[in-house]
């Protein structure tokens, strides 16, 4: 089971810079946790960045139904 804090990605630093891509040109993992944060906080619900599957809205942060990653 993987356990993501806000801290250890200083989020609040993200929303202060430009996005950005990794060398594939595709999402950070910083920017796929802010991501899961956005769809929690608007629908109590957002892909797991670990599996691929659901993570619902638990404890003030997020628990996938399918790992059991945790987002705090």
């Amino acid at each position: 089971m993987s356990t993501l804090t806000a801290e250890s990605f200083a989020l609040h630093e993200l929303e202060r810079e430009e996005p950005r891509t990794s060398d594939g040109g595709g999402l950070t993992l910083a920017m796929k946790v802010a991501n899961v944060w956005e769809g929690l906080l608007a629908t109590g619900v957002a892909a797991c960045p670990v599996c691929g599957d659901r993570i619902e809205s638990a404890a003030g942060g997020g628990r996938c139904v399918g790992c059991g990653s945790t987002l705090h």
